[in-house]
């Protein structure tokens, strides 16, 4: 109410003085200072009787939930805006004739009145019902456009913590397959595998509720990741990171490069007489993943997890989309790297 209150004192002001610059500039009614102090106090007197009463009548009116059609609504802003401006303009004219200026008496106000001033009051009653209307719909949009932002940041964040509680049991799923084959292959190399796991693991649950994560953690984290593999695979895989981003401000989505390494050797064969060729490189703002293809004979059926939740987490957090290519003899991914982050939907890049 406060507020409010001054939103209709400053009005009023402004009105006020509108009047008076308009007396003393284009009519030329300059007098004393006596009479201008006087004439101002009555022109805000009128202006702020008239704001505040079409003031709260725009208020109750915005604020009843109404069942009728718009131009009804309209209909009744209008008629009753103009009626409370008559009738509050008279009871101002009434005051200010009969007990400041005492120019009438009660008894033969009415005789004098005439609807000029009337007239006057009504394009002023106008003016002020326009600034309520541009007011009420202006914070209306915006208390609109807010809520929707809410909305659609909310549910993208809901997206967001769905996509990347994915990667836990998939990527636990994925790495005790390879313990399992390990156990059977090579006992002893399925204890060290074990203790590198625990390792990997814990860099996976410290980047869970993590948007971003530095380009150069992610490399080495994926050097690690390798490192497993390598316990498996042994020679069978070729692999070439550099050993730092080119940027240090540049982001990527976590576990987004461990998952493209998964996915090379999930899809592909790897043997010694075949080696599984990987490598890493950034360039023009991308880091990118290249692998070559070389297709299982038998292969599983494939969830799609992986590719598919780089690309969903991207797309919740930049407007630059994950690049994917396929050539005969290689499949190429390209991550945008991050810079910086900018509020939309959610944190937008």
């Amino acid at each position: 109410m406060i507020r409010e209150f001054f939103k209709i004192l400053q009005v009023a002001l402004i009105i006020a003085i509108g009047l008076e610059l308009v007396m003393v500039f284009f009519l030329e009614e300059v007098t004393s200072w006596e009479n201008e102090l006087l004439r101002f106090g009555i022109a805000f007197m009128y202006s702020f009787v008239l704001t505040a009463v079409n003031g709260i009548f725009f208020n109750a009116l915005h604020k009843k939930r109404w069942k009728m059609s718009g131009r009804k609504r309209l209909l009744i802003g209008v008629v009753g805006s103009f009626g409370l401006t008559i009738l509050s303009f008279f009871i101002c004219r009434f005051i200010h004739m009969v007990y400041i200026t005492e120019q009438r008496t009660a008894e033969n106000f009415l005789e004098k009145e005439t609807a000029g001033p009337y007239i006057v009051a009504m394009l002023i009653t106008a003016v002020v019902s326009l600034f309520f209307h541009v007011l009420h719909f202006y914070k209306v949009l915006q208390e609109r456009g807010v809520q929707e932002q809410k909305i659609i940041a909310s549910n993208a964040s809901a997206q967001f913590d769905a996509l990347k509680n994915q990667l836990d049991p998939h990527f636990l799923f994925n790495s005790l397959n390879v313990l399992t084959s390990l156990i059977d292959e090579d006992p002893v190399m399925a204890q060290k595998f074990t203790t590198s796991l625990s390792k990997v693991y814990r860099y996976v649950l410290e980047q869970k509720n993590k948007e971003l994560v530095p380009v150069d953690e992610e490399l080495q984290f994926a050097k690690i990741y390798v490192s497993l593999l390598k316990m498996r695979f042994e020679e069978s895989i070729v692999f070439a990171i550099p050993e730092r981003a080119n940027s240090s401000d540049a982001k990527v989505v976590p576990l987004s490069l461990q998952l493209l390494l998964e996915n090379a050797v999930k899809h592909n064969s790897v043997t010694p007489n075949k080696p599984l060729h990987i490598w890493v490189e950034e360039e023009n703002g991308y880091l990118i993943v290249t692998n070559s293809i070389q297709p299982k004979e038998v292969l599983k059926k494939i969830s799609g997890v992986g590719l598919r939740n780089i690309v969903q987490r991207y797309g919740l957090l930049t407007r630059r989309k994950v690049m994917i290519e396929k050539t005969p003899n290689e499949f190429i991914v390209k991550l945008p790297e991050l810079t910086k982050q900018i509020q939309t939907t959610m944190d937008r890049t």
